[in-house]
């Protein structure tokens, strides 16, 4: 009898649980769904990237793609020519956009200048090939602002975090993979990119 009235407690909690997930979920991907369906005709990936302007809240990124002349597909041609990227945040900071590209990656690399507001990277990417720039921002007076770039393998994008270290305030080192014509390889070089 015991047993019984255990399993049956346990049951309830695990559905009351549930519950509650679910509920946080709907409340998630409506307010995601009311932003997607106004560019509801391109692919668009959603990152949560943690709490970029402090203010206690998980902030998502919605990186919107081109629009391909053969529906979805790739096959060198993007619909009006436009072959860019537009990255957007739902912290209503303001949106950047990348030329040459068909898809990206962004990430929080955390208050790296302690001014309330996370430093990010985008990293935009082409269709084929792993090298490519990962690129530097800070938010400053209510815009993003350019810090840098860094030549990489853009296709490994387990930790882009892992690739810096903050040496300073304002000033990370970041390893690079930049291409050396005289011995027609890659090699491993670092770069200072000032936060500011």
């Amino acid at each position: 009898m015991k047993t019984k009235l255990f399993i049956s407690i346990l049951i309830v909690l695990t559905l009351f649980s549930f519950a509650n997930q679910k509920k946080y979920l709907k409340s998630t991907l409506v307010n995601q769904f009311n932003y997607l369906s106004k560019v509801n005709e391109f692919d668009i990936d959603t990152l949560l990237i943690g709490d970029i302007n402090n203010d206690k809240k998980i902030d998502t990124t919605f990186v919107k793609g081109p629009k391909f002349i053969n529906n979805k597909e790739f096959y060198g041609d993007c619909k009006n020519g436009e072959c860019q990227i537009e990255v957007s945040f739902s912290c209503n900071f303001p949106g950047l956009t990348f030329e040459n590209a068909v898809s990206g990656f962004v990430e929080n690399i955390g208050d790296i200048d302690k001014d309330g507001n996370s430093e990010i990277v985008i990293v935009p990417s082409w269709f084929i090939g792993c090298y490519g720039k990962i690129h530097f921002y800070t938010f400053k007076n209510k815009m993003w602002k350019f810090c840098g770039c860094a030549e990489g393998n853009i296709c490994d994008v387990d930790n882009y975090n892992s690739r810096i270290e903050i040496i300073g305030k304002n000033k990370i080192k970041v390893k690079e993979k930049i291409w050396d014509y005289t011995l027609a390889d890659r090699i491993s070089k670092t770069k200072i990119i000032l936060i500011k």
